[in-house]
Parts: C-alpha cells; sequence; structure tokens
C-alpha cells in the first residue's frame, strides 16, 4: 500500500501517515520545508505583481493578458499596410479599382471578374484562350485572397 499524504492548504499543518515513526518525522520535516520554500516563493511573486501593477511607469509585464493582448495588436496595426500603400493599390488594380473601395466594392469586382475569367466559360476555346483566362483567374483569386488577408476585403 502507497503513503497516504494529505497535501496542506495554506493554512494547514502537514500531516503525513506512514508505518514506521523515525521515517514519518525525517519526511515530514522535508515535506514541511519544502511547503515553506513554497509558501515563500508564492509570497514574493504575489508582491512582486501587485508591485508591478501599482507601478505605471514600469514597462509592461508580458506575463499579463492584457499587456500581452495590447502589444499584439499595436504589432498588427503596424505591420498592417494601409489602403494607400503601393501593395495595396497594386492589388486593386487588378479588380480595375482604385483609391479606397468598400470591401463591398472589392467583392463585387472579384465576383465580376471570376465569373468573367471562369474556367467553365472556356471550354470550347483554343489552348492560348483557356491559358489567358486560367492566368488572369489565378491573378483575381491571388489578390482577393491577399487583400482578404489584409483585411481589406
Amino acid at each position: 500500500m502507497s503513503d497516504p499524504i494529505d497535501l496542506p492548504r495554506d493554512e494547514d499543518d502537514v500531516r503525513i501517515v506512514l508505518d514506521e515513526p523515525e521515517a514519518t518525522l525525517d519526511r515530514a520535516a522535508r515535506y514541511q520545508d519544502w511547503v515553506e520554500r513554497m509558501r515563500s516563493k508564492r509570497a514574493a511573486n504575489q508582491q512582486r505583481i501587485r508591485a508591478a501593477d501599482t507601478d505605471t511607469d514600469a514597462p509592461p509585464t508580458y506575463w499579463r493578458a492584457e499587456d500581452l493582448y495590447r502589444e499584439s495588436r499595436r504589432v498588427a496595426d503596424a505591420e498592417l499596410p494601409r489602403r494607400n500603400d503601393p501593395l495595396v493599390q497594386e492589388l486593386l488594380a487588378v479588380f480595375g479599382l482604385s483609391g479606397e473601395p468598400s470591401p463591398r466594392q472589392i467583392e463585387v469586382a472579384f465576383r465580376r471578374l471570376a465569373k468573367e475569367h471562369h474556367p467553365d466559360r472556356h471550354v470550347d476555346a483554343d489552348e492560348a484562350v483557356r491559358t489567358h483566362h486560367l492566368e488572369q483567374m489565378r491573378r483575381v483569386n491571388e489578390a482577393y485572397a491577399r487583400l482578404r488577408q489584409l483585411q481589406m476585403a
């Protein structure tokens, strides 16, 4: 049979039940020492967290969820291209759009071009025409996927 151990809560004392009394005292002492070290470590960590919460000039700690979320949003916003970015304008030019079209306008242009260049519409055409429309369809799909990735469409 294994040794039953009652794990202590913060206010409890350590209680260990064993068959040999010498082993009980030795093991209980080692366990009590470990419990005290963990309690002091927890208290020190909580004190450090409380101090960081009250210190507004301190750099953000990346262990708090709200700071982590705020930092990730800042980075995402900084990396996200704006509508006047040349890359975005080039992607919009694939749809024949310029300036700052709405997501609905981008979607309408995508659907129009997808319908126009879809391979099923050009089954009876010669190889050069099918290849042209296939390339155009590929460009339209890539541009639309990229705009959706950039959260523009």
